[in-house]
């Protein structure tokens, strides 16, 4: 069973990608509806459970991408990672 904990997926307002509007939820929308409508459309369309996980994941992965900042050091890229400290 595919969740948030499986995915990674923190609240939406922690994604750069998805915080900037302050919009989260669409009216009369049922986000975990739709969620299981792509689920089974990926099915009908042939997308094994398998590689669903692994597009899932890969989503995932772009919104953590999403909140890596970068800087310049040395007239190089480098992450800013001063929220490690």
């Amino acid at each position: 069973m595919v969740n948030e904990a499986t995915l990674g997926i923190g609240t939406l307002d922690y994604y750069n990608y998805l915080n900037h509007s302050g919009v989260y939820k669409a009216p009369d929308t049922d986000d975990a509806k739709e969620f299981q409508n792509t689920l089974h459309a990926m099915s009908v369309v042939g997308i094994n459970e398998e590689t669903q996980l692994e597009i899932l994941k890969l989503v995932s992965a772009v919104l953590h991408i999403g909140n890596i900042t970068f800087m310049e050091e040395n007239n190089f890229a480098a992450v800013d990672n001063t929220d490690s400290e």
